[in-house]
């Protein structure tokens, strides 16, 4: 397999991503982020509706900037009933990239 430094992975200038803090994270944090050449995340829990997440990926998508990057970050236990289509509203929009963890 062939190695990949974080910052040509995610187009960042800076290997740093902004953390995803939940209910603390928003788009404004995010854009700054990906202004200062760095990679910015969002939980997307933090978002109530489907409808409230589409907006903030498309104004994310909106604000790119070259040398920054945004991401979600997505929970995938069965607690989360939204992740199907969460994943849906992101591989629909073309997110740069999302993570996951099982919480």
């Amino acid at each position: 397999m062939k190695s990949v430094k974080l910052t040509e992975l995610l187009n960042i200038t800076y290997p740093i991503i902004q953390a995803p803090m939940f209910l603390v994270s928003n788009t404004k944090m995010v854009i700054e982020a990906m202004k200062a050449g760095i990679a910015g995340c969002i939980p997307a829990l933090n978002y109530r509706t489907l409808e409230e997440l589409r907006t903030a990926i498309i104004e994310l998508k909106e604000a790119k900037v070259a040398g920054g990057s945004f991401g979600f970050n997505l929970i995938v236990n069965k607690s989360n009933i939204k992740i199907q289509r969460s994943v849906r509203s992101y591989l629909s929009r073309r997110s740069r990239f999302y993570y996951h963890f099982i919480g």
